[in-house]
């Protein structure tokens, strides 16, 4: 498991805990726990593209995919697809579902969420990192419907509620990428 996942999944965890003791301190600080964890993921990347360079640096035949024998660009190259797309693909990700999530449940009276419910699940994509959001996003269709189809047999309420599930679903898709599916099957992913 990468220091990013086990970050994520720190984070994911004490934010869990938040939402469930403390909710009002869980919704006065959540736009401080995304940049925090954004801080995070940026800090990681730019350490790990350190370490990079360095076992590059260290001797053949990593020296010779560095200056004098590659231009710089060849690192950054490598660097910004191998290492900064990723958490940015995540990033990006999560901002711009936010915001259609956000339109659509303003658009719809906010039948579909509360008004933190969407910076969760950002917050959910962001930490997962890529390609973990999409097993997340996955995981939050299969479990809405299961969910949907209980209470609209089983309940008297017209909606079935996300609230308390968009944390533990993250946590359940970092879990499953690197225990479930093999480094092969991801790198499917790189780009």
């Amino acid at each position: 498991m990468s220091l990013a996942d086990e970050l994520g999944l720190l984070i994911l965890i004490l934010a869990m805990g938040a939402q469930i003791t403390l909710r009002s301190f869980l919704v006065r600080y959540l736009k401080l726990i995304w940049i925090f964890s954004v801080l995070v993921i940026l800090s990681i990347t730019l350490y790990s593209t350190y370490q990079q360079y360095a076992a590059w640096a260290s001797g053949p035949p990593g020296k010779f995919l560095l200056p004098p024998y590659q231009g710089i660009w060849y690192f950054f190259s490598y660097a910004g697809s191998r290492i900064f797309s990723p958490p940015l693909i995540a990033l990006l990700a999560a901002i711009v579902l936010s915001r259609v999530a956000e339109k659509l449940n303003i658009r719809y009276g906010e039948r579909f969420f509360e008004r933190e419910e969407v910076q969760l699940f950002a917050l959910g994509i962001l930490l997962t990192g890529y390609p973990g959001f999409l097993f997340y996003i996955v995981f939050i269709l299969i479990f809405e419907l299961l969910f949907s189809a209980y209470y609209h047999f089983f309940s008297s309420q017209k909606r079935a509620p996300l609230y308390f599930a968009w944390f533990p679903l993250a946590i359940f898709a970092i879990l499953v990428k690197n225990w479930f599916f093999s480094p092969n099957f991801l790198a499917l992913f790189n780009l």
